[in-house]
């Protein structure tokens, strides 16, 4: 029985101190490690030299009473697997924050496959800056891209992202 409650008590304090370590994690340090997860700089730096924007599409919204434009890049030169490795979908410029907490500003709109789910991050410099919260991919594909969810959202290609 002493065993037993031996046990039973050093497996509770064991739990205490993980829990413990585990909410001595700052905001700070956690935002730094999740972003090692982020793509490097030099793979967004690629997919801005190989980035075509089509311009003729570019589409524009109202959001707080501010504008938001985004240029969709033309992503047919590029194949699958480079799809999948990462790709600029376009360009964000915003005038206000998103919904999100996206600050104001101009963003290359960089897109990878990780594991079997899509994500998008807004970069500045060849740098990532932000991460979508929300991407889908939608089986319907469209042409030319457009605002969804009151402009809190961009449909272009088979992708819809959170901004």
């Amino acid at each position: 029985m002493r065993y037993t409650l031996l046990c039973l008590f050093l497996v509770i304090a064991a739990q205490g101190a993980f829990s413990a370590q585990a909410k001595d994690e700052t905001l700070a340090e956690k935002r730094a490690r999740l972003r090692e997860k982020w793509p490097a700089d030099k793979i967004v730096e690629r997919a801005l030299s190989q980035v075509r924007y089509d311009t003729a599409n570019t589409i524009e919204r109202e959001f707080r009473g501010e504008t938001v434009r985004f240029i969709p890049a033309n992503f047919n030169h590029i194949d699958e697997e480079a799809q999948k490795k990462g790709m600029i979908l376009g360009k964000l410029q915003s005038e206000t924050e998103s919904k999100d907490g996206l600050p104001a500003g101009t963003y290359a709109v960089f897109i990878r496959k990780e594991d079997a789910s899509w994500e998008v991050y807004f970069t500045q410099g060849g740098t990532c800056v932000a991460k979508s919260k929300n991407v889908l991919q939608n089986q319907t594909v469209v042409e030319k891209p457009k605002f969804q969810d009151a402009g809190t959202a961009i449909h272009h290609g088979q992708w819809i992202f959170d901004w």
